[in-house]
């Protein structure tokens, strides 16, 4: 089991707007085969951090669900409308030991 971590600086004034894209999202998420997914907000540290979490059978299923939803028009869409809201991201993947 995999969790992956992309976590992402959302440009000041827009995590409303970005929190609204990752709920509107969500359906292509489960269609894409992760196990599970949630979105998380700073309370502490680093401002207008927004971490989009899922979780995966293996390696290999995340990179046959990216590939899958990376792909498709729907995806592309939404994320042409995600983009313009984040400063900047970086992706973190852990495996599950326990």
């Amino acid at each position: 089991m995999v969790i992956i971590r992309n976590i992402f600086q959302i440009k000041p004034g827009s995590m409303k707007q970005a929190v609204a894209l990752v709920k509107e999202n969500r359906p292509m998420i489960e269609r894409a085969g992760f196990v599970s997914s949630r979105a998380l907000t700073d309370v502490v540290g680093d401002f207008y951090t927004l971490v989009l979490e899922t979780e995966c059978e293996s390696l290999e299923a995340f990179e046959r669900g990216i590939r899958t939803s990376f792909g498709s028009a729907e995806w592309q869409a939404w994320y042409q409308r995600f983009t313009p809201l984040v400063d900047r991201g970086r992706r973190e993947i852990m495996q599950v030991v326990e």
